[in-house]
Parts: C-alpha cells; sequence; structure tokens
C-alpha cells in the first residue's frame, strides 16, 4: 500500500506508505508485514480488515523485529464512524491531541500497544 489511508475500529485515521503506519501527527506507530501491523518495540499492534486497523487478542502472541520509528509531516483527514468489526480499538491513547488534564495522567505524543493496557 503505497500513502493509503486507514482508520482504526473507533475511526481515526492512519497514513500508509509503503509498510510504514502513521498516526494523524505524524508519528510512526508501526510497520505492516502481511495484514499486521506490529509496534516499534516488535509486538503485534493490530490487524487490517478492510480499511480498518483492529486489534485481536488471537493474533497478539506474533512478533516483528523493532525498528526506530521516523516521523513525517502531519496530515489533515476527518475521523469516521466507529466500526463494528468484531475486535478492539489498537492504540490506548486516541489518536487525536491528549489534554494535560486527562484524569489518567496520559501525556502527550505517549503511544501504546493493547497490550501495554492496564488488567
Amino acid at each position: 500500500m503505497d500513502d493509503g489511508r486507514l482508520y482504526t475500529k473507533e475511526g481515526h485515521p492512519i497514513r500508509v506508505r509503503d509498510d510504514k503506519v502513521y498516526d494523524k501527527s505524524g508519528q510512526q506507530v508501526g510497520r505492516l508485514v502481511d495484514n499486521k501491523v506490529y509496534a516499534p518495540d516488535g509486538r503485534y499492534a493490530a490487524t487490517v480488515v478492510g480499511d480498518r486497523l483492529v486489534y485481536r487478542a488471537s493474533d497478539n502472541r506474533q512478533v516483528s523485529p523493532p525498528f526506530v520509528p521516523r516521523p513525517v509531516l502531519p496530515m489533515t483527514a476527518l475521523k469516521q464512524l466507529p466500526s463494528m468489526i468484531l475486535g478492539e480499538e489498537p492504540f490506548r491513547v486516541d489518536l487525536e491531541q491528549v489534554h494535560d488534564d486527562d484524569p489518567e495522567g496520559h501525556h502527550r505524543g505517549q503511544r501504546q500497544t493493547r497490550d501495554d493496557r492496564d488488567p
């Protein structure tokens, strides 16, 4: 996929260039390998289902070599409606800006895969 666009399960826009996956702010959040997205640390992050990225627990044992993320320019794209696809939102923090007064204490720019969530 070359400079394509995907969306998370909840409809957040994702840019794909070659095998690199970027969030709306231009941060590389993953690498695409055989319809699976792997986080920079090599852990599974999501599965491509149509035009959506969805976290599937059945795929979370798969790993890929780690990589150093490289940023690109931010994109302008509108959020889509959430999907009814079986699975969960692949990223912990919404791919939009997080406010400093976030009650969960998240910080701007923090990106975590589903496996990093608290139990």
